[in-house]
């Protein structure tokens, strides 16, 4: 178009002209289209799954289209994350819902979230995008990490006890001295010696997490603190929490589970 344009201006040229002023309509044209396909959309929170730091996930959101046209090749991405959506079209009046995988570096409750809108729609020429406050009810949980020091004591003396003559059978092996009833007379003829059933079961005992048995920092704590609870969670361990008086007593319900976590989220 430049190239066009200066052309026209030095030799005056009135066809040059016509090509150019096409030109820069197109360009306009297609910059106010690009506008107006991602104006008038609206776009709200459904529901989200649990979300741990650093972890992606999913999320429900709902987009409508307010416009009497369609809307084509729409971008949806949260911002901050590299995460995107695309929609080819959006008839009028039409609602569609969108699954989303969003991102969240740092534990909390989030409220809202922003979501970017774009798109280039018709001819590329022009790339519009609007920003989107979406008010929302996420709890993000502090994300679980393996803490060697505590982790190995709250399950020792605090979490799981395995015993050795549980429901479930656990292994097959080598007789040695246990109770003749859990011979497994068909083992023992295949590797010609004496061989055992050995079953285990866990017996959940009451953890209660305290942050002043981890000598590291908030972040750290709560990062262990949640593992414990995710690991204890897998066995129904019955787990409560005492933050320095504010107490949680214990419980093995899923629900119990989120309650502690989004407590720890939020401290």
């Amino acid at each position: 178009m430049l190239l066009f344009g200066f052309a026209a201006i030095n030799t005056s040229n009135n066809l040059l002209y016509m090509i150019t002023s096409f030109m820069m309509g197109f360009m306009i044209v297609s910059g106010v289209v690009s506008y107006y396909n991602v104006k008038f959309l609206d776009i709200y929170f459904s529901k989200a799954q649990d979300f741990f730091a650093n972890e992606p996930n999913k999320a429900i959101f709902y987009i409508k289209n307010k416009k009497r046209w369609p809307s084509f090749l729409i971008n949806i991405r949260p911002i901050e994350n590299f995460y995107e959506k695309s929609i080819f079209m959006l008839k009028a009046k039409e609602e569609k819902e969108l699954d989303l995988t969003l991102f969240f570096e740092k534990r909390g409750h989030y409220k809202k979230i922003e979501l970017c809108l774009s798109s280039d729609f018709p001819f590329g020429f022009a790339y519009r995008e609007i920003t989107y406050q979406i008010p929302c009810d996420i709890y993000v949980y502090p994300n679980p990490k393996y803490c060697q020091q505590n982790t190995s004591v709250y399950r020792s003396e605090k979490g799981f006890v395995k015993t050795t003559q549980g429901q479930e059978l656990f292994q097959i092996k080598s007789y040695q001295n246990e109770n003749p009833k859990f011979i497994n007379w068909k083992a023992s003829a295949k590797v010609q010696k004496l061989m055992v059933n050995d079953f285990s079961d866990f017996i959940s005992k009451e953890i209660i997490l305290k942050p002043e048995d981890f000598d590291m920092d908030l972040e750290q704590k709560l990062s262990c603190m949640s593992y414990i609870l995710v690991e204890a969670s897998k066995e129904n361990a019955k787990v409560g929490l005492d933050w320095y008086g504010f107490k949680i007593p214990p419980g093995d319900s899923s629900f119990h589970y989120i309650k502690i976590l989004r407590f720890l989220s939020t401290v």
